[in-house]
């Protein structure tokens, strides 16, 4: 990898790289979010006790509910998952300098705000708070190699 010694030259690279930058820096974008998504809906198959579902810091569910659940044939080690509708609408955007996550099923807004009777079991915002480490190494090694020249 070639090492830049100035902001000269960091500069020049920029300038170099610019278009190539924009495209690679849009790949990382979606491979970002396509890893998000993913990890994400998996954490829908997670036990009670695992350390994602006890670090969101959720109100056990009532007893009417683990009963409903029952009654439905859902499983009881994977409270999140349900019918699985919830998991599976979860969906992705892509842009050149962003990505978006997010479903358009009132289940899960009611999941992440909470209700007049159901209290929030945000999903979302705490998954995407423990990816963005993640993000940002692959957007941050992406720049590295379009800097570099690598991409």
């Amino acid at each position: 990898m070639k090492t830049l010694t100035s902001f000269s030259e960091l500069a020049r690279a920029f300038g170099r790289n610019a278009e190539q930058m924009h495209i690679s820096i849009a790949a990382a974008m979606k491979t970002s979010a396509i890893a998000f998504v993913a990890d994400f809906k998996a954490e829908f198959d997670q036990q009670p006790g695992s350390a994602t579902i006890e670090s969101t810091n959720w109100a056990e569910l009532r007893d009417a509910t683990k009963a409903e659940h029952a009654r439905k044939g859902y499983s009881e080690d994977a409270p999140l998952l349900g019918s699985g509708a919830l998991r599976d609408s979860i969906q992705y955007q892509s842009a050149e300098l962003s990505f978006s996550v997010g479903s358009d099923s009132e289940v899960a807004r009611y999941q992440e705000f909470g209700t007049p009777t159901i209290p929030p079991r945000a999903l979302l915002v705490p998954a995407l708070h423990r990816a963005i480490p993640n993000i940002l190494n692959t957007v941050g090694k992406t720049i590295e190699q379009s800097l570099a020249g690598e991409k």
